[in-house]
């Protein structure tokens, strides 16, 4: 869940940073297609495990934000496609496990749902096989919160992120 709440901030930031300047005369605007690099948001928060911390160390991660527009120049939809490669680490430890995640989210605006697919969080431990993964598709009412459908796994949606946890312990 975390992963989404950094990303529906992100996107309050840029439909701000949009300026909506058209006027209702003008055309329908084409979409805006921006695409962000690294940023800081997408990696966890460190997470408390009581005994010990896991941070994010590393990442590596790519933000394709495509915004449409009605012909009043007001955001109607936001598109977003995340890639995210990173690593976690047990501090007290060193342990590392691998974060990737590949997901879409669709921010219908006249609806006011979000709609993620994809794979948001996926853990593997060698030898043992995956452990913790939130994947498949998830809706939800973007005034609420409140879960309208969800098909897939949702171990993190669904625990926190204490579910990764035991995974470096």
């Amino acid at each position: 869940m975390t992963r989404i709440v950094r990303v529906i901030a992100m996107l309050a930031a840029a439909l701000v940073g949009v300026g909506l300047t058209a006027s209702p005369a003008a055309a329908k605007p084409p979409p805006l297609h921006e695409v962000f690099f690294d940023d800081p948001a997408f990696a966890l928060p460190d997470i408390d495990c009581g005994t010990f911390t896991i941070r994010e160390t590393s990442f590596d991660d790519r933000v394709d934000v495509i915004t449409y527009f009605d012909d009043a120049g007001d955001p109607v939809r936001v598109y977003l496609h995340v890639s995210f490669k990173g690593t976690l680490t047990n501090l007290s430890t060193g342990e590392t496990l691998r974060d990737r995640a590949s997901f879409s989210q669709d921010f219908d605006l006249a609806e006011g749902t979000l709609t993620i697919t994809g794979v948001s969080f996926h853990y593997t431990v060698p030898h043992e096989g995956l452990e913790v993964a939130d994947q498949g598709r998830l809706v939800l009412d973007l005034e609420t919160g409140e879960v309208l459908f969800l098909a897939g796994s949702s171990d993190v949606f669904d625990e926190g992120l204490a579910a990764i946890c035991p995974l470096l312990a």
